[in-house]
């Protein structure tokens, strides 16, 4: 609309001629409706270059900036006391956020110390001052309403009743009177109206819209139900939130999803990982927040806090020790794979990060607290798309700085990831986005080919619409950013409290539903009760520890598979203690070494009964030689042979020798044996290791080969007279202990062992121990030197349950696995509860016993003619 629109109408309203008059009143006019309101001619977009980083000045015409938008980004608008504020970040300091604040027309004075003005800058146009530096900004601004002077001049508004009844409300105004003041601000009131009408006509489809279909601010659809990304639930979020910027709904929308993953092991948030680590303590990769559960080598394993290695009780910082497979948090630290010797590093990167400074933290091989900044070379140039693997060529970015500990890395974001070196080898990988690395870290109980890993995912920053929510309920993620929203209340009431809360069990509520609905599987698997391994009883012949093994896992729960054969070790023995059951019992002839001693195999536990030249003998203990009666430690037995006690070795050697082992097997070179004992002077024998001395000495270990014997091999240096206690590692085969004066090896090293007591320079068998034998010990009995040979009725000793194939030495699984219920009853403190298990598992074996031997009786018969031919019949 132009003056000349109007002009006539405005002379008439007026009531004068005059141009000049009525165009100073046309602009009084237009300035007062134009402060009114935000109208839509006055609204207008400007784009401005930023050549002063973060100023911008406004154009003549622009009178109030209203929304900026900085590179794209929506921004927060602030006041030109925001520098000012006690909270505020000052004048120089950065600002974090998208914002923009207004600096006004201001101008600047400067003062001299004592407070006399040295220079003023007179006002400028608007400037205000962004958060951010970058090429341009788009405002959304007011435009100023300029003087009319002519009648080609425009006016930026549309309504040419509104101007008319504003121009009669500012007459109405100037005549003073309480009655023209009153009609003046009906005027006013009417102007307004006219002015709210015209706008309203022109954007009636705003208004249309919103009723009928509510836009939304991005309108991405809701699209899949196998993921949720950011964009599905952003529109909703925003209209929780209120205006707080695209940024801010963001981080709210990360807060919410992090608050529902810290309350839940979700199946979303699961993930597993294989790897093959070189050392027993392990850095896993960023994806990873915290281990579940590893298996070491295909076998699950025990996860201990990181207070473990510290316990009064406990291994020490030497986890092998543990016999079961232990894995230990170690928290976290900046490096993947944490190096074990003082060692320089280099860092690389690629050519758009030339220039970035990596700050390493931490402690030099001499103990002293070091920091080193590492600056990325400019003369690099690999695609920042492709992850620097190995160390730059030549490396301007090492230093002779040797570390002993790094402790702490820090570094800006950068446009692609960053590699940091030890020895060549990659001890970690950082991505752009990291700026103070930190992986979690674990430490094994051995050194392990392979682990595999159950982890729960990191929570990692939402950066972007198009991101992935790592949980699949829409509804749950909403539900938790309403709560989050209320928390952050100004005003936090007690109301506002419980209906955050309700919202935070309304969010959980839906997540469990969600995951329910998608692992319905695991609730139907637990009506069948599936055992843990579901093997079948298939012999009543033999009964192995897997036939036993499901029955013992529903008994004591998951308390890991080795404990689980100690329960049926346990329980084995406890029922082997009540009585002489079938199945426990065996015949066996053995050869006396010459001297009148026999050790009896391992699998012997106790001799029931023996004879030699087909006589019986009678058993007497190891207290008869000191009992007052007796003939102490001189007389030679007869008809009887003595319980000797244990001793490490089969064969005892005929003077001191010393030690060597042989395994068939090239993987048990390496084997551990430690032997203790005396030398021939009575000395405990101790040996040198690492710069200690240790009990006992290493024993070494040859392996037999089918090639050319070797003329010597590895022995001990030590002479033992006396040897009470061997200790062995796990082997894979069977291993042999030799001894000898001299460590000559004879000709026939590849052959069997053969005892030998007559030539004592020539090597003497010792002892043969089983694969799995740690500790091992023989039972040795004493009986007449003139006893070449033996035959033994024994008692089957309840070996250890190492593995699933193990034979139980009982032929009733029942009555077993009622053994195993009342020692966990012992274990509850339910005593009564144990004995009647006890009780159970007696009768349950005692009866399989009689059914499988029904003609066998306990009870001993004698001839009485010849046994109780005197007066004193039966009272023996």
């Amino acid at each position: 609309m132009l003056v000349s629109d109007i002009y006539e109408d405005a002379k008439e309203a007026l009531g004068f001629a005059s141009q000049d008059k009525i165009f100073r009143r046309l602009t009084d006019a237009i300035e007062t409706l134009a402060n009114k309101g935000s109208w839509e001619p006055l609204l207008a977009y400007v784009v401005i270059p930023i050549t002063d980083r973060f100023l911008v000045q406004l154009p003549d015409q622009v009178e109030v900036p209203l929304k900026v938008n900085l590179e794209g980004n929506p921004s927060f608008s602030r006041g030109r006391m925001y520098e000012f504020t006690m909270n505020g970040p000052g004048d120089s300091d950065e600002r974090v956020d998208w914002s923009w604040e207004d600096l006004g027309e201001s101008s600047t004075i400067v003062a001299d110390s004592v407070g006399g003005v040295t220079s003023q800058q007179k006002p400028t146009r608007r400037t205000i001052r962004l958060s951010k530096s970058g090429v341009s900004v788009r405002m959304l601004v007011r435009l100023r309403t300029t003087n009319i002077t002519s009648m080609s001049d425009f006016i930026p508004l549309h309504s040419k009743m509104a101007i008319v009844m504003m121009l009669k409300a500012l007459e109405s105004y100037r005549r003073g009177s309480p009655e023209d003041f009153q009609l003046a601000q009906g005027q006013e009131k009417q102007a307004l109206q006219f002015l709210s009408e015209e706008q309203s006509s022109r954007t009636s489809y705003q208004d249309i819209a919103n009723a009928m279909d509510s836009p939304r601010i991005i309108g991405y659809n809701y699209h899949s139900n196998n993921m949720v990304v950011v964009a599905d639930i952003y529109d909703d979020a925003s209209v929780i939130c209120g205006g707080i910027g695209k940024s801010h709904v963001i981080d709210a929308i990360s807060e919410a999803v992090e608050c529902l993953a810290n309350k839940g092991q979700w199946d979303a948030m699961t993930g597993y990982l294989t790897m093959a680590p070189n050392s027993d303590l392990i850095g896993l990769p960023r994806q990873v927040e915290s281990p579940i559960r590893i298996n070491i080598e295909n076998k699950p394993s025990l996860s201990r806090s990181r207070m473990f290695e510290f316990t009064v009780n406990g291994p020490g910082t030497d986890l092998s020790e543990v016999s079961t497979l232990t894995w230990e948090d170690q928290g976290t630290g900046p490096l993947m794979v944490p190096f074990r010797t003082p060692s320089p590093i280099s860092v690389g990167g690629s050519s758009p990060d030339a220039g970035v400074v990596i700050t390493v933290y931490g402690v030099d091989a001499n103990d002293i607290e070091v920091t080193h900044d590492y600056r990325i070379p400019t003369n690099l140039g690999p695609d920042p798309e492709i992850p620097v693997i190995e160390p730059p060529e030549p490396n301007p970015v090492s230093a002779p700085t040797v570390w002993k500990t790094i402790y702490s890395i820090t570094k800006p974001v950068t446009q692609a990831p960053i590699s940091i070196f030890a020895n060549y080898g990659l001890i970690a990988f950082l991505y752009p986005d990291e700026t103070q690395p930190a992986f979690r870290q674990i430490k094994l109980s051995k050194v392990a080919s392979e682990i595999k890993i159950m982890f729960r995912k990191s929570s990692i920053k939402i950066t972007s619409v198009n991101d992935i929510i790592p949980l699949k309920s829409r509804s749950a993620v909403l539900n938790m950013l309403r709560s989050l929203q209320l928390y952050k209340a100004a005003e936090l009431t007690p109301e506002k409290v419980q209906m955050a809360q309700l919202l935070e069990q309304n969010a959980l509520k839906y997540l469990q539903e969600e995951e329910q609905s998608r692992l319905a599987y695991i609730q139907a698997s637990i009506k069948d009760n599936a055992p843990a391994l579901g093997s079948n009883y298939n012999s009543r012949g033999v009964i192995t520890a897997g036939d036993v093994f499901d029955d013992a896992a529903d008994i004591f729960g998951p308390i890991g598979r080795q404990r689980l054969f100690d329960k049926i070790t346990e329980a084995q023995e406890m029922l082997a203690n009540k009585s002489q059951w079938d199945g426990m019992d065996g015949y066996v002839d053995i050869l006396a070494d010459g001297r009148g001693y026999i050790s009896l195999p391992a699998k012997i536990e106790i001799p029931i009964g023996m004879s030699y030249c087909k006589t019986p003998a009678q058993m007497r203990s190891r207290w008869y030689e000191f009992h007052m009666n007796g003939m102490g430690g001189c007389g030679q037995p007869c008809d009887t042979w003595d319980d000797a006690g244990e001793y490490p070795l089969i064969i005892e050697p005929p003077s001191p020798v010393r030690l060597y082992a042989i395994s068939n097997f090239e993987s048990d070179r390496g084997a551990i044996l430690r032997a203790f004992g005396y030398d021939q002077t009575g000395n405990w024998i101790r040996s040198l290791e690492n710069g200690q001395y240790v009990d006992g000495e290493i024993i070494p270990v040859s392996v037999r080969t089918n090639s050319e014997a070797p003329s010597t091999i590895p022995v001990t240096s030590h002479e033992f007279n006396q040897v009470t206690r061997i200790s062995k590692s796990v082997t894979d085969m069977q291993i042999e202990v030799w001894g000898g004066t001299s460590n000559y090896i004879p000709e026939d090293f590849t052959d069997p062992p053969i005892s030998n007591t007559d030539n004592p320079v020539t090597p003497t068998f010792l002892a043969y121990y089983e694969a799995e034998e740690t500790e091992p010990m023989f039972r040795r009995i004493k009986v007449p030197c003139w006893v070449r040979w033996i035959r033994m009725r024994f008692r089957v000793a309840t070996l250890k349950i190492t593995k699933m194939s193990d034979v139980i030495n009982m032929k009733s699984k029942t009555a077993l696995a009622t053994m195993l219920r009342a020692l966990k009853a012992i274990e509850s403190g339910q005593l009564d509860v144990a004995q009647g298990f006890q009780q159970t598992a007696v009768q349950l074996i005692s009866e399989e016993q009689n059914s499988r031997n029904p003609a066998e009786t306990f009870t001993l018969q004698f001839d009485t003619g010849t046994c109780f031919a005197d007066p004193l019949q039966g009272q023996y």
